[in-house]
């Protein structure tokens, strides 16, 4: 039971965090309302419920959540990308 409900909850965040990249490519120069360090967050919990379903053969919940990593290093990068260019150091917090 603990499997579906972990796969349905992956399958889910990944239909989430689509409209936040879509939108973060298209305004990549303005990215002041998404906040660095809840990104590093789910980066971080993307990455130890990636083990835990690679550890258990879960393996959509694994594929969904390497995704979720790509998705998470990839909005990081485009918020540092647009402090740099505010001429800002560090990301909102």
């Amino acid at each position: 039971m603990f499997e579906e409900l972990a796969n349905f909850g992956a399958f889910l965040l990944f239909f989430v965090n689509v409209p936040q990249l879509v939108r973060a490519v298209k305004n990549r120069n303005d990215l002041k309302d998404i906040s660095l360090l809840t990104q590093f967050l789910y980066l971080f919990v993307g990455i130890l419920y990636g083990l835990y379903g690679y550890a258990n053969g879960l393996h959509m919940l694994w594929m969904y959540n390497v995704y979720g990593t790509f998705h998470f290093c990839t909005m990081s990068f485009l918020i540092l990308r647009s402090n740099k260019k505010r001429g800002k150091i560090q990301g909102e917090i």
